[in-house]
């Protein structure tokens, strides 16, 4: 009966360690993998790319108007 006693608390204690151990190894692969949103971000693609003229005046001297009205100043 004593000997019973004794083996209950190391028991215990090697449960405990392995319960933090697997919890460990859990969230340590859970960590690893990406976040929805970056897998999402990663899949989505312009479907306007390369159909839309440059409109910034400060990059690129482009009137996106110059073929619907003529410029009557000039």
């Amino acid at each position: 009966m004593r000997k019973k006693g004794k083996l209950f608390p190391i028991v215990l204690v090697v449960f405990l360690i392995l319960v933090i151990v697997v919890g460990l190894w859990w969230w340590k692969g859970k960590t690893t993998t990406k976040p929805l949103g970056s897998q999402i971000y990663q899949q989505v693609q312009n479907p306007l790319k390369g159909k839309i003229p440059e409109t910034n005046p400060f990059t690129v001297k482009t009137n996106p108007f110059k073929n619907i009205y003529p410029n009557p100043f000039r």
